[in-house]
């Protein structure tokens, strides 16, 4: 045992602190004011007290005594005049005038086995060893209290309650020294039961309730500290106990002084209020614990954990390692961290863990908010809101409000913002409600709202997950490098702005990673903006993998789903059975991001695949160069694979707006000025509604798109079939982009090129039920030059100058209109094709299928380019109307119909129908002998 000074009238054979001059033999107590008690000042005022040691721990060596059967004594009288409390006598500061100290040499506590004689003078011994410790704690403020519980064994806790105890040990002289308010030692563990309100108040580099990981044993040797339980009589109402505790410089309020570990701390009741010195945490380690330190927090109220400068919320101090923090239960209205200064320290976190941290269903989070930097950091990171360098797991159950990321001044350099949640290791998130994961604001960079490297989201709500702005760049609403979103609801996921570089993404996976959704609702994922760039960005592939759920997803210049702006590495988007809503930003003068795709200025590899569910896709880009519904970015120079089948429903609208001086986007293809080559199959998909933005093709390519000196970039391939099967026929409706009574740069094609286009597009119909129609374009002044352009139903747009291919072998067209200024049902649209070049030169080979093909009076229905008729390949059935029935059908090489039109009598249907517009009269036929009954009578071909 151990213990201060000694009574002059203490019993030779009792050993411990300075005891009553009439204690009794064989009992020893704590070191007490030498002053007669009977001669103390009666004030009422700040209690200390301390509890009970267990009856039932047999040969035990603990700390403050307790009455028999286990019930706490506490006590309230005044110290003498003129005294005061420092630290343990083992401190190398200077020694107390007057400490509490029991360390209890062993009391002698009777059991069944002891005759009632024993057992009535064992009771005795302990009540007057409870009542010498009552007589002395009542009504201090000068004092401080030392628990050491150097019991060891299975039963070896050591109960203590706090009754309004009030305990300022600081050295208002030398606020470098002081004392700890209450510390407990020893290997034994300790329970401190509060009740009233407690406050305890260290001095330099002491906890306010201090508890390290070693302690001195016996013999000196260092052991490691009992568990510290902090609990409450009551949990509930007026009745719960308190506690505030503020610890000194580089130490915690509840935890450990500089340079220790904080051992193992549970919290199970109580209403806590801990504030850590600077560099401390509020609830854990000091500044340099690289001890072990393990905080648990079960039930109760954490009022406020805010870490001093440097120091975290809950968790460890600045420069701390080996903090472990779970979080099974109770409630946690605060947990701030630290503020973060200078070239070398970051601010600390709300909560924080070292090694794996789980937040367990019951457990209420109101706000976890990270540290800011000050105007004085260089290179310096705010903190977290919660933060784990292991495995984060957030459980069914778990309410998190408010996860707030540390902000830095954003006139400071490379300072960057704190994540709302954060993992290193993988983040899951099983169920639960998060209100708002917000990151912080930064000079280099905004923090993310959740950050993980694997993630994991299988449940629960997330209101909103925000990231912070950024003068580089915004934070992303959701980042990670590999994400799977198997269930659960995400309200908003939303990417920070970035005043002079790039926006954040909603959701996004960086680096080499996935993103993978199989199930859950996101409502809205919308990427930052930028007063220079906005948007998203990414450099490395992207794989998303979306398998279910409904999905609901915008950017600025990066996609709604896929690539961020100026993407160099492959991005992978497969979308199957899915609810998607996606859609690049509409804003003036800006060049937006495509729905679904790559975004602008991107140069890796894009391929979609879309099968089943229904997709709604729209490009951004009102204000100038516009981006494709579904397909690529405007100036992308990456080779975009698209694939719609198996009984998907689609909905894709191109952007932009020639009318501003820009260009637009195909509903489904390439955006305006792209260079890659664009490969689009529809095969079974059950409908497909297509539109171009202004000049772009509704099905094809975008505006300008293409290197005329260069013709391996820039070509675009269209395939329309049924499903393999024969059972799915996709219904397709394409319309070409153009801007009647504005402005003439040009008109894109329903299935085709977009306006101006520079290189081949190809037009491979085998299958669908297609209803296409060309884009209009005019000035509203007619005398500029050029002011009326029009584009084909099916082949080109205006003005273009690359070749185009049209394959017709089956399915039934509807309806091909081209648009109204020279733009062919099916063929070229209105431009300076030339007939003796390949430049501009469209080829038409129709084998078979049903077509409906409509011209005007300055364009045949089938025409304006080079063409073959036959029902080679299927049954043919062609109905061509124009107002000069004898020019429906017109090949700009010359050839007259008889050799346009070869019929073979191949047992295959053969018919082509001219008519005359406004009528249904035939005014010529050919046919190979196979023909409607209606037609039993043909005129002579």
């Amino acid at each position: 045992t151990t213990g201060g000074e000694e009574s002059k009238n203490q019993p030779d054979d009792t050993t411990g602190g300075e005891e009553s001059k009439n204690q009794p033999d064989d009992t020893t107590g704590g070191e007490e004011n030498e002053t007669d008690p009977t001669k103390k000042d009666q004030t009422g005022g700040k209690n200390t007290s301390a509890g009970s040691s267990d009856p039932e721990s047999k040969g035990s060596e603990s700390g403050t005594s307790g009455s028999a059967g286990g019930t706490p004594t506490t006590g309230s009288e005044t110290p003498a005049e003129g005294t005061e409390g420092t630290e343990s006598t083992e401190s190398s500061l200077s020694a107390p005038k007057s400490q509490f100290t029991y360390t209890g040499a062993s009391l002698k506590v009777a059991d069944d086995n002891d005759d009632e004689e024993t057992r009535n003078e064992s009771t005795t011994v302990l009540k007057r060893a409870a009542e010498n410790f009552k007589n002395t704690a009542e009504n201090v403020t000068n004092y401080v209290i030392k628990i050491i519980n150097k019991a060891t064994g299975n039963d070896n806790t050591l109960n203590v309650t706090l009754d309004n105890v009030n305990i300022d040990a600081r050295d208002e002289k030398n606020p470098a020294n002081g004392n700890a308010a209450l510390s407990v030692e020893g290997a034994g563990n300790t329970t401190i039961t509060l009740k009233g309100d407690n406050t305890l108040t260290s001095g330099g580099k002491h906890a306010g309730l201090e508890h390290n990981e070693k302690s001195k044993d016996d013999n000196g040797n260092s052991v490691d500290t009992g568990k510290l339980t902090i609990t409450s009589g009551a949990n509930e109402g007026n009745n719960t106990g308190s506690l505030k505790a503020t610890g000194g410089s580089g130490a915690a309020g509840i935890g450990s002084s500089d340079s220790n570990g904080a051992g193992t701390i549970e919290i199970t009741g109580g209403n806590i209020t801990a504030k850590g010195g600077s560099g401390g945490a509020g609830i854990g380690g000091g500044q340099k614990s690289t001890g072990q330190t393990t905080v648990t927090i079960k039930d109760g109220t954490i009022k406020e954990a805010v870490g001093g400068d440097l120091g975290d919320g809950i968790g460890g101090g600045s420069g701390s390692k080996n903090i472990t923090v779970t979080i099974e239960g109770g409630h946690i209205k605060k947990a701030q961290g630290g503020q973060g200064y200078g070239s070398f320290y970051d601010a600390g976190d709300g909560i924080h863990s070292d090694k794996a941290l789980t937040i367990s269903a019951g457990a209420t989070i109101d706000n976890a908010i990270g540290g800011g930097c000050d105007s004085d950091s260089r290179n310096r990171n705010a903190g977290h809101g919660i933060y784990s360098k292991g495995d984060l797991t957030i459980e069914t159950g778990t309410t998190i409000t408010n996860a707030t990321g540390g902000s830095c001044d954003k006139n400071s350099s490379n300072q960057y913002g704190g994540d709302g949640i954060h993992s290193d290791g993988k983040l899951t998130i099983s169920g639960g409600t998060i209100g708002t994961a917000q990151g912080g604001d930064g000079n280099a960079s905004g923090g993310s709202g959740i950050y993980s490297s694997t993630l994991t989201i299988s449940g629960g709500t997330i209101g909103t997950a925000q990231g912070g702005d950024g003068n580089a760049s915004g934070g992303s609403g959701i980042l990670g490098k590999t994400m799977e979103i198997l269930a659960g609801t995400i309200q908003k996921a939303i990417g920070g702005n970035a005043s002079n570089g790039t926006g954040g993404s909603g959701i996004r996976s960086n680096g080499n990673g996935t993103l993978t959704i199989k199930g859950g609702k996101i409502e809205q994922a919308t990427g930052g903006d930028s007063e220079k760039y906005g948007g998203s960005y990414s450099t490395n592939a992207t794989d998303i993998e979306i398998t279910g759920g409904t999905i609901n997803a915008s950017s600025y210049d990066g996609s709604g789903i896929g690539s961020g702006k100026g993407a160099e590495g492959n991005t992978d988007i497969h979308i199957t059975n899915s609810d998607v809503t996606a859609k690049g930003f509409i804003v003036g003068y800006v060049n937006q991001g495509t729905g679904i795709g790559s975004g602008i200025n991107s140069s890796g590899k894009t391929t979609i695949d879309i099968s089943g569910g229904t997709v709604k896709a729209t490009g951004g880009g009102d204000g100038y160069k516009g981006s494709a519904g579904i397909g690529s970015g405007s100036y992308s120079t990456g080779d975009t694979s698209i694939t719609l089948r198996d009984g998907v429903t689609v909905t894709a609208t191109g952007g932009g707006d020639s009318s501003l001086g820009g260009g637009g986007g195909a509903g489904i293809g390439s955006g305006s000025d792209a260079n890659g080559n664009t490969t689009i199959l529809i095969e079974g998909a059950t409908k497909v509604t297509a539109t171009g933005g202004s000049t772009a093709a509704g099905i094809g390519s975008g505006h300008y798109v293409g290197d005329i000196n260069d013709p391996s970039v820039g070509s675009t391939t269209i395939t329309i079939r049924n499903s393999d099967d024969g059972t799915v026929i996709p219904i397709i409706v394409a319309k070409g982009g153009g801007n009647e009574n504005r402005c003439c740069w040009a008109s894109g094609a329903g299935i085709g090129s977009g306006g101006n286009a520079l290189n081949k597009t190809t037009i491979n119909i085998e299958g669908g039920t297609i209803t296409a129609t060309g884009g209009v374009s005019s000035a509203s002044d007619p005398s500029y030059h050029g002011s009326r352009l029009s584009g084909a139903g099916i082949g080109s747009g205006s003005n273009v100058s690359g070749e185009t291919e049209i394959n017709i072998k089956d399915g039934t067209i509807t309806k091909a209109t081209g648009g109204k200024y020279g733009g062919a049902g099916i063929g070229g649209g209105s431009s300076d094709t030339k007939d003796d070049s390949k430049k501009g030169a469209v080829t038409i080979n129709i084998t078979g299928g049903t077509i409906t093909a409509t011209g005007n009076d300055k364009a045949p229905a089938i025409g304006n380019g080079s063409v073959s008729i036959s029902n080679a390949d299927a049954p043919l059935d062609i109905t061509a109307t124009a107002p000069d029935a004898e020019k429906a059908i017109q090949s700009s090489d010359g050839k007259k119909l008889d050799e346009v039109i070869q019929l073979a009598e191949n047992g295959k249907k053969g018919l082509v129908k001219l008519v005359k517009s406004g009528t249904t009269s035939i005014s010529r036929l050919f046919h190979n002998g196979i023909y409607a009954d209606s037609h039993s009578t043909p005129p002579t071909a």
